[in-house]
């Protein structure tokens, strides 16, 4: 397989044509390039071969290409942050490896007043080939539980995404302390066909929330397009006053 580095096990990497897209309009899925370097065929690299490696193509690849397996996140490339930063205690905790964020728990006064603490929930991803062969899906199954930030009460709340769909922003009220905070989530797909495939992140919704309906609302607070959540930077003076996500891009990981 000219140009690929293969190992026993599951690899990280990208093709040409292999990326993060807003959208499935971006580019339909194939690329010209990807598009030549199948017309070039296996074996040697003849012609239109050369024609796909000059436009993005691998030349001489053939119609064996590894298959997308699962997720995977690269560093830090933020934080998606509101709130008092001063003073206090700042915590940044992450999901575990290639985890995503997928809902909050967290507690509030009785009755319901403001957010006393916050814990993320992560979730764990896997990727599933159709039984018809016509694609793959992304499946993301909650998992643990992020370190409970602040003063805990007895009166629990939970704010879930949708099935299979991760944490790309927030939005919320808050005044000196966090009101309330509602999550938003997005859809993780994978369209195209080999070598060609894209990594989708879009369609960012309002879904649960936890908290009261006191103090002032802050706009949506989001990761960078086409990044997920897979972690919480909460500031407390007792209470969080401050609430954040570590935001990293995805991709497919493959073999």
């Amino acid at each position: 397989m000219a140009g690929v580095l293969l190992a026993l096990g599951t690899v990280s990497c990208q093709f040409p044509g292999y990326h993060v897209g807003a959208d499935s309009s971006d580019k339909g899925g194939v690329s010209a390039g990807g598009a030549a370097a199948i017309a070039g065929g296996g074996g040697s690299a003849g012609t239109a071969g050369a024609a796909g490696m000059a436009t993005g193509g691998v030349a001489g690849q053939g119609d064996n290409f590894p298959e997308p397996v699962g997720m995977t996140l690269g560093a830090e490339t933020g934080k998606a942050f509101f709130g008092a930063a001063a003073g206090g205690d700042a915590f940044a905790d992450a999901c575990p490896v290639n985890q995503v964020l997928v809902g909050l728990e967290g507690t509030t006064g009785n009755p319901k007043d403001v957010v006393h603490s916050v814990s993320g929930r992560c979730g764990e991803v896997s990727v599933e080939k159709r039984a018809d062969g016509s694609g793959y899906d992304v499946h993301i199954n909650p998992s643990v539980l992020l370190p409970e930030r602040g003063e805990p009460t007895p009166t629990v709340q939970g704010a879930n995404c949708p099935a299979d769909q991760a944490m790309t922003g927030f939005s919320g009220r808050a005044g000196s302390v966090i009101d309330a905070l509602q999550i938003r989530c997005a859809s993780v797909r994978i369209v195209g066909s080999a070598p060609n495939f894209e990594l989708l992140v879009h369609g960012a919704a309002s879904a649960g929330s936890i908290g009261g309906l006191g103090g002032p609302t802050f706009d949506v607070t989001e990761c960078a397009p086409n990044q997920l959540a897979f972690g919480q930077y909460v500031h407390v003076k007792g209470l969080p006053s401050g609430f954040g996500l570590l935001c990293a891009v995805p991709s497919l990981a493959l073999e």
